[in-house]
């Protein structure tokens, strides 16, 4: 009886060895593993999701949209609204070029004229709107148009600083 008992109590301990012996071995491999994966010093580079210096500023961006628009003498005039389209408040436009442009019967786009405007105090929020006068001398086309529209580019702008 004890000559069995031996042998199963042998058979037990062999058993018990046998599955130490292979979570030894995987935390071996888990450890050579992650070595390659990640080596010391070394950490995964931030991606914009994770890392706020590397997320795009908030955008800037405003619009003339033309109500009405002709000529008075030399001088070609736009009146309509300065338009925040952008994601952050801007006090003032330091600079702003923008092309009027008619549309003809055909429905033929013609440059009427083109001028830098600078120094306009506007203080808009995102989504709000100004009513504007603008007065051009730098005059290509002259002629009347069923439909006005502008086109804005090189624009600087001063925004409003947030806290």
């Amino acid at each position: 009886m004890s000559n069995i008992n031996h042998k199963i109590s042998g058979g037990v301990i062999l058993i018990i060895y046998q599955k130490i012996s292979i979570i030894i071995i995987l935390l071996l491999l888990l450890s050579v593993v992650t070595a390659f994966a990640a080596p010391a010093g070394i950490k995964t580079p931030p991606t914009p999701a994770n890392n706020p210096k590397t997320l795009p500023a908030p955008e800037a961006l405003i619009e003339f949209r033309v109500d009405r628009a002709g000529f008075d003498g030399n001088i070609a005039y736009a009146e309509g609204v300065f338009y925040n389209s952008g994601e952050v408040k801007i006090k003032r436009i330091k600079s702003i070029t923008v092309k009027l442009w008619g549309r003809n019967s055909n429905q033929e786009d013609m440059l009427v004229a083109v001028e830098t405007f600078r120094d306009i105090p506007v203080n808009l929020s995102p989504g709000e709107f100004l009513p504007q006068g603008l007065f051009f001398r730098k005059i290509y086309e002259r002629r009347h148009y069923p439909r006005w529209w502008s086109e804005e580019t090189d624009w600087e702008f001063e925004l409003e600083r947030s806290l």
